[in-house]
């Protein structure tokens, strides 16, 4: 019985591993653009090689998110839900003529999205950069990104 619950710890322990030897392959070597959607800010890094990218929840949201869940004991789950940084994903994206295939969630406030682009173009992060917009992300927007009102919010 033992056995059972120490590789069961040891699995769970292990299996958080994945995400992030997963984020640690984002070098940020041009620096992470923000992208605010409504009130929520991500901050999105460019793969150096693969075809994705990564979007964070900003410090200040995801921070008050933890002490929110933390003193409900875990039972309000403040992750944000998929289409909030699916939006943010195509803003981004939508800046190079790129649009969102796929996301998914690595962490509770980190999700990878995976990218298409037209031939010989490629996205690329600009530190200096933040984006706007007050789009639904509950809307079919982010499937054409060309759709979606953004603005510089610097």
């Amino acid at each position: 019985m033992i056995r059972v619950l120490l590789c069961s710890a040891l699995a769970i322990s292990v299996s958080g591993c994945a995400g992030l030897a997963r984020i640690s392959t984002y070098h940020d070597a041009d620096g992470r653009t923000s992208v605010h959607v409504g009130r929520a800010e991500y901050k999105i890094s460019v793969h150096p090689e693969d075809d994705t990218i990564l979007v964070q929840e900003a410090f200040g949201g995801a921070l008050g998110g933890a002490v929110f869940e933390g003193l409900t004991f875990g039972a309000a789950d403040t992750s944000p839900p998929i289409p909030v940084p699916r939006l943010a994903a195509a803003v981004f994206l939508g800046q190079f003529e790129c649009s969102v295939e796929q996301i998914y969630t690595i962490e509770d406030i980190t999700s990878e999205a995976v990218f298409a682009c037209p031939a010989g173009v490629r996205p690329s992060s600009n530190g200096n950069v933040s984006l706007c917009t007050n789009a639904d992300p509950y809307g079919p927007s982010w499937m054409d990104p060309s759709t979606i009102p953004f603005t510089y919010c610097d």
